[in-house]
């Protein structure tokens, strides 16, 4: 299962962990978030974070590409 960017997987979730506060934080179930946090509390897992400096995905929106050398760039 696929939600707001995390990975559901068998036993863990691997997501972004400010989403997961502003999920935990929900004052109104009302609402799409709230009814997947509620959904959620039917399932029994742990939920694993993984610092972004040690996230492979990462990466790419950390790499200083402003910093490259013209004479490395692409043709």
């Amino acid at each position: 299962m696929k939600y707001l960017e995390h990975t559901v997987i068998k036993d863990s979730i691997k997501p972004d962990m400010e989403k997961v506060e502003a999920v935990k934080s929900l004052a109104d179930p009302k609402n799409e978030k709230g009814r997947w946090a509620i959904k959620l509390r039917n399932y029994d897992f742990t939920v694993k974070h993984k610092q972004g400096a040690l996230n492979p995905a990462d990466f790419i929106s950390k790499f200083p590409w402003k910093d490259i050398p013209a004479e490395m760039e692409p043709k």
